[in-house]
């Protein structure tokens, strides 16, 4: 809720949400001479299928008051959307505008004389929604097209004019308006809690006291404070003067129970590496396995088990010398360096307390500090993250954050940005646990098709990874000849930080035959960066298949792909297939960002990825495939399409194509596209128990799904 005033000193209270399609009739009401002066010719409905983001200002009485639709490109085609960041520094210097932290304007209507206060509550609102949001961007033309200077504009109060290079041609035709951060919403200043902080915080914190007893058990917000010393920090963020937020950190953690409750692989079992670790031992096959691996008559293709899963060697954020491994002090604070030692300095060797109790054992010292409570006034909860630059700086020894909260608890904003750690099946705990790594804040995450010189780099980034030849060769076959061998047009992007790729994601054209696709996401990327290392169970996220002749007219027939695109409004190549995904979880949460980029990159609007049944023969499947650094968290769920069968002989002539009634193997098939990539998508951890395999039982099952 928020109040606007309009040009008559009249105000109305406003609430600001998602654009929804039934909006358009209202945005369209909006329209004045104005709008195409500034915007050109625009078909709303079209516009709302591409925005990766569009809001909508209503009254108490749900009228549609205001709308902004915004894009990840310039509007009025000034360029091509895959190139507008060369674009942008050609033409305009000094600009901190990457894809990751600028979105463009492509649309702003309100109603009459509220157009001044709307324009600035959307833009607000649009930096709260998206917290790596640094810069929103507006082209419109130029004082000599419009007859009038941009600061007579309602808008002009939030926007501000960008000034060209000398000589550049864009400046005859359009003007950059720009709308930084700090002018709407700017990031938290965090600092060391006081006793003075106590009144400020204490407002918040009883309006939240039964939230936080809940979440993080009873604690007095003065004793927090006073205890602060070598092993306990506290620290405030403020915002004009006054503290807004809490946060209280410890860096004595109970890393036995954690490595007791929680599969801590992934992380090294939050400790420092150290020579004396054992972490785990060569499989000792059985009788019965020495007899399959002597026998070659089977050629059956073997089941995937987690021990056939093997890790990605990771690369990101780092500058590789002589086996060590140096993060880039550029971008971290002073101090915050790792090195990491020769691979090999783990024994290979796994202790275990009984038979059958196979567990690693790490020596090293502890590498993590947590998060004792954070207490955040609602407004400026989605800056929570801001507290993270400020706990790393008090811990510089440290390299991991980590978060303890009941399963119960909704996920708030600061723990979308973490790893959830994987429980251990003989867990009691009854609480989730979420690890953020240091390299985390790190913002030079760049996304950009592949190129020759990349190869060598995707290799080492796939080399111990099942399927690694299949992925490489498909990146291969992009930078040789951008088609695979049945003439099917293939993209490769790579996704890099510091100049090393941490990430690569291969799609095919939507249409015709779609040979294979592979999706995959390892955890493994963390080890030879950050010394963290992975056994076979948890090494990655595992997804491949094999389909044939996959295409739009099918998914459309058999799927209710409708409840979240228009249809007609996308061209068939426009519509993308997901092949392979590679990722660093590291920056897992920058999964949303890559996706947007691949659509961006790739001049698609939407991408499928199809899920075959574990027991269908030939599909290469895990059943744990999907876990928590999997992007198909961050695409939606396709119910699929009750079918009827047709008398295909009885109609004859009047008989569906082909393309709808031929029969193909089942599977569950996901999708995001333009509109959804961005869209905040929360876990909900609470746990469910469904007794019996009954029609209800499943029901219920798809329900939660759907």
């Amino acid at each position: 809720m928020a109040t606007v005033t309009s040009s008559r000193g009249n105000t109305d209270v406003v609430t600001a949400r998602r654009t929804e399609s039934h909006d358009v009739s209202g945005i369209i009401s909006l329209f004045s001479p104005v709008t195409e002066d500034l915007f050109g010719r625009i078909d709303v409905t079209y516009l709302l299928e591409l925005s990766n983001l569009a809001l909508t200002l209503c009254n108490e009485k749900n009228e549609v008051i205001a709308h902004a639709a915004f894009l990840d490109y310039p509007n009025w085609n000034i360029t091509d959307q895959a190139e507008w960041e060369q674009f942008l520094h050609e033409n305009y210097t000094n600009n901190k505008c990457t894809p990751l932290n600028t979105l463009f304007m492509h649309l702003f209507v309100a109603k009459e004389d509220y157009a001044a206060g709307c324009s600035q509550e959307i833009v607000r609102r649009a930096f709260i929604l998206l917290p790596e949001l640094q810069f929103i961007l507006l082209f419109i033309p130029s004082e000599d097209r419009l007859g009038f200077s941009h600061s007579e504009l309602d808008i002009g109060n939030v926007f501000e004019r960008i000034m060209p290079v000398p000589g550049s041609p864009v400046e005859r035709g359009f003007t950059l308006l720009a709308c930084p951060r700090h002018r709407c919403h700017p990031q938290l200043y965090v600092r060391q809690a006081r006793m003075e902080d106590y009144d400020d915080l204490m407002l918040i914190w009883t309006s939240q006291s039964e939230t936080l007893k809940e979440t993080y058990g009873e604690y007095l917000l003065v004793d927090l404070i006073e205890r602060e010393g070598e092993e306990n920090q506290a620290a405030v963020c403020e915002v004009d003067g006054s503290a807004v937020g809490f946060m209280s950190l410890c860096s004595d953690v109970n890393v036995s129970l954690f490595q007791e409750c929680f599969d801590l692989g992934p992380f090294h079992g939050l400790c420092k590496p150290h020579p004396e670790d054992i972490l785990k031992v060569p499989r000792r096959p059985s009788v019965q396995e020495d007899k399959d691996e002597n026998s070659q008559t089977s050629q059956k293709p073997k089941p995937v088990s987690s021990q056939n899963l093997e890790h990605v060697p990771g690369a990101d954020a780092a500058v590789q010398k002589d086996g060590a491994v140096t993060v880039s002090q550029t971008e971290l604070p002073v101090g915050n360096v790792i090195n990491i030692g020769p691979k090999g300095s783990a024994a290979p060797l796994l202790e275990t307390d009984e038979e059958g109790d196979l567990h690693p054992v790490y020596r090293g010292a502890s590498n993590v500090f947590r998060i004792r409570l954070l207490c955040i006034d609602e407004k400026y909860e989605t800056r929570s993250l801001d507290f993270l630059h400020y706990a790393f700086n008090v811990f510089p020894d440290r390299d991991l954050c980590v978060i303890l909260v009941p399963h119960h608890v909704p996920e708030f904003p600061l723990i979308r940005s973490f790893v959830r750690a994987v429980p251990s099946c003989t867990s009691r705990l009854g609480r989730e646990l979420y690890v953020f790594h240091r390299a985390g804040l790190l913002t030079s995450f760049n996304v950009r098709k592949a190129a020759t010189s990349d190869l060598q780099g995707v290799k080492v980034l796939l080399k111990t990874l099942s399927l690694n030849e299949r992925i490489w060769n498909d990146s291969k076959i992009f930078t040789e000849a951008r088609r695979d061998p049945d003439g099917m047009p293939v993209q490769a992007f790579v996704a890099e930080v510091l100049d090393q790729i941490v990430g690569v994601s291969v799609t095919r054209d939507e249409m015709g035959r779609f040979v294979r696709g592979h999706f995959l996401q390892s955890s493994a990327l963390w080890n030879s960066l950050f010394q963290l290392e992975f056994d076979e169970r948890d090494s990655l996220d595992f997804c491949a298949l094999n389909a044939e002749k996959q295409d739009i007219d099918y998914i459309r027939s058999h799927y209710n792909i409708e409840d979240f695109i228009h249809f007609n409004y996308y061209l068939q190549e426009e519509h993308g297939h997901l092949c392979h995904f590679v990722l660093n979880p590291v920056f897992h949460h920058y999964t949303k960002y890559f996706l947007k980029e691949i659509l961006r990159l790739g001049h698609k609007s939407s991408l499928y990825y199809p899920i075959y049944p574990e027991y269908v023969e030939g599909k290469f499947q895990h059943p744990c495939a999907h876990s928590l650094t999997s992007a198909l968290h961050y695409m939606a769920p396709v119910r699929p399409r009750r079918q009827i069968v047709y008398p295909l002989q009885g109609l004859g002539v009047n008989a569906p194509s082909e393309q709808v009634s031929k029969d193909q193997l089942k599977y569950s098939l996901n999708h995001t596209n333009r509109k959804l990539v961005l869209e905040s998508k929360v876990c909900i951890n609470t746990r469910i128990v469904v007794v019996g395999a009954s029609d209800v039982g499943i029901s219920f099952l798809e329900t939660l799904i759907f």
